[in-house]
């Protein structure tokens, strides 16, 4: 029997942005599997496919990540950065 592996995400710090401009998120995953990072302020920022985060309004924007993982990893823990 084999084991599938844990993996982690990570934020490579929180992005700055003024309203109506763009700003890179940096987010890595421990498995090397493409992470989709999700607004969980949508009033405040929003993110495109490409890891593009956009700033709507002023205010706290957090984001979360997720990996579902695949045949060789877990799911990983989804961490948030605000």
């Amino acid at each position: 029997r084999v084991n599938k592996a844990a993996q982690t995400l990570s934020f490579a710090g929180t992005p700055q942005a003024t309203v109506g401009r763009t700003a890179t998120i940096g987010v890595s995953a421990t498995s090397w599997l493409q992470v989709t990072v999700t607004s969980l302020t949508p009033a405040v920022c929003t993110v495109t496919d490409s890891w593009q985060l956009t700033a709507v309004a002023a205010g706290t924007c957090t984001l979360t990540g997720t990996q579902a993982g695949d045949a060789g990893y877990l799911a990983a823990p989804p961490p948030t950065t605000s």
